[in-house]
């Protein structure tokens, strides 16, 4: 995330030492949606899936956030339940800054107050894009868009991403079918290229997409 290449070192080294790390199961819930406030949390490898609530329906993929993105922050400032619900969706270490290490962070580093706004306005670009996207009718175009978000979410990946076509489908809320024919015209473009469980971009030839 660009905060943490604007944050002072100090500060830094004090977030990653009041955080707790473990290892997060595949399939292991974070947290849900409507679950009480609480803190934030850093993605070290692996990938966490952002979970979209309907009511009567298994919630949706809606976005995955890969190594170096931190998720959380909305609730950790407000103090309100959670909207969404955070999972992990293949193994992966985490760190978890807990809501009242937060607390402590602010009274002794007064830029973390700042720190938590550049957070939250960076997760808050991102939610924006995603709704966006889905307004983007050309199924190739959208397709492009929603991944260059998850690479931009996931500056770990080094542009390969962990998702399945049918997890895409989910993302783009459009069919597996049209899915895949987005991915031939994209691979055709030099944009993509698709292994198992895998999908490697070039970022700048897909952003030809979003001019």
């Amino acid at each position: 995330m660009a905060w943490a290449e604007e944050a002072p070192r100090d500060l830094l080294s004090a977030i990653l030492a009041r955080a707790d790390m473990y290892e997060a199961k595949q399939g292991v819930g974070l947290y849900n949606a409507d679950d009480p406030e609480g803190g934030v949390f850093l993605v070290q490898s692996g990938r966490l899936d952002v979970l979209l609530p309907e009511e009567g329906l298994s919630h949706p993929l809606g976005h995955c956030l890969g190594p170096g993105w931190w998720a959380g922050d909305i609730s950790a400032i407000s103090g309100q339940p959670r909207r969404i619900a955070l999972f992990a969706g293949r193994d992966s270490n985490v760190l978890r800054l807990t809501r009242s290490e937060l607390a402590r962070l602010c009274d002794e580093f007064p830029q973390m107050w700042q720190i938590l706004a550049k957070m939250a306005a960076e997760n808050m670009d991102i939610a924006i894009g995603a709704s966006a996207s889905l307004r983007i009718e050309d199924p190739t175009w959208r397709v492009a868009a929603c991944l260059l978000r998850l690479t931009r979410t996931g500056p770990g990946w080094n542009n390969a991403l962990p998702i399945s076509q049918t997890e895409l489908a989910s993302i783009a809320n459009i069919s597996r079918r049209r899915v895949i024919g987005a991915l031939s015209e994209l691979d055709r473009r030099g944009a993509t290229s698709r292994s198992r469980l895998l999908i490697r971009i070039d970022p700048v030839r897909l952003q030809e997409f979003e001019n």
